[in-house]
């Protein structure tokens, strides 16, 4: 899903129930507001900040995991940290 194009990743995790992980600020947080605003399923995304270390986005997702239910991001996009 590297090369596809911003709707389709929404999508395939909108049928899939799969949350989003992004680094993409450009594109990626317009197409989410434009499925919530149209109504359209989406799962939630979340906006890692491109300086963020790998190793920090894996504590803070875990965490995520951990202390919630993924019904809780549903039409929402985070940004990251929280």
């Amino acid at each position: 899903m590297r090369s596809a194009a911003d709707a389709a990743v929404l999508e395939w995790a909108a049928s899939e129930d799969r949350q989003v992980f992004s680094r993409d600020h450009k594109t990626m947080i317009a197409e989410a507001w434009y499925r919530v605003a149209q109504g359209v399923r989406m799962p939630g995304l979340f906006v890692i900040p491109e300086d963020m270390p790998i190793g920090q986005a894996v504590r803070e997702l875990e965490m995520i995991v951990l202390a919630s239910e993924p019904d809780e991001w549903r039409e929402r996009v985070i940004f990251m940290p929280l």
